[in-house]
């Protein structure tokens, strides 16, 4: 029976492994991404008087694209100035609000969201490399020497449920997190929801040697989706493992109460 159950807790371990791989490797090329791209700026041209004003007529008359969005914060692509800086999310776009007529200096820009929240991303990060962490030496215990693996074995065992308590729950509160982050209130300042934004797609050609939003949008998905299946996997090694422990203590209570008798 300890055979069984060592040989259980060791595919467990492989999957959670493999599982905690699918989720670090996307989101690490985002983080790798992210770091490498927030200071890179390039120059856009200010709005003509003209759009300024084509702008104004079509924000009266009702048009989407008259005005700035505040989820995006950027003009939308269909023109030519679509990129300048969107300055307040409560005021009217009237020729008040909009870039000033008289004015053809360049601005710049990176291109993520001028207010980004990396922090759910990074968050996200930090979990996944540390259940990947873990696994990792719990695996090649395993692997390399029977008395690591019996070592680390007695340690579980005396933590087991907590420990897989404690990933479970911290799987799930981070990816809850992580997903209720994107898009908060309708606005795509987080790396995930401004990947997947129109915001992003409007510069995407003024930054195509920089960043491919698509791949980031579908990158950071993934890593979500494979998030879910780490929760799922967790908590099914948990049910696993609490019912072959409970079957192998029956099991060693009927064999000692035979052998009392």
């Amino acid at each position: 029976m300890k055979k069984r159950i060592r040989l259980l807790r060791l595919v467990s371990r492989l999957l959670s492994l493999i599982i905690s791989l699918a989720v670090f490797i996307p989101i690490a090329i985002t983080f790798h991404i992210f770091t490498n791209t927030k200071d890179t700026y390039r120059t856009i041209p200010s709005p003509s008087s003209t759009a300024a004003a084509l702008l104004v007529r079509q924000y009266q008359a009702g048009s989407d694209y008259a005005y700035p969005s505040p989820s995006t914060g950027y003009y939308p692509s269909t023109f030519a100035t679509a990129t300048y800086p969107y300055t307040s999310s409560t005021a009217s776009p009237t020729a008040t609000s909009l870039p000033a007529s008289d004015s053809d200096d360049p601005t710049s820009r990176t291109p993520w969201h001028a207010n980004t929240r990396a922090w759910p991303t990074y968050l996200y990060f930090a979990t996944s490399l540390f259940s990947l962490i873990l696994n990792l030496i719990i695996l090649l215990s395993y692997t390399l020497s029977i008395r690591a693996a019996n070592v680390v074995a007695a340690v579980n065992t005396l933590f087991d449920y907590t420990i897989l308590l404690f990933n479970l729950a911290f799987w799930i509160v981070t990816v809850v997190i992580y997903r209720v982050e994107k898009d908060l209130n309708g606005v795509s300042d987080d790396i995930w929801g401004w990947s997947c934004s129109a915001g992003a797609q409007s510069i995407q050609e003024l930054f195509d040697d920089v960043v491919d939003f698509n791949s980031m949008c579908d990158l950071q998905s993934g890593s979500w989706i494979a998030g879910i299946v780490q929760v799922v996997a967790t908590f099914l090694s948990l049910a696993t493992w609490i019912y072959v422990v409970r079957r192998w203590k029956v099991k060693k209570r009927k064999t000692t109460m035979i052998m009392s008798n």
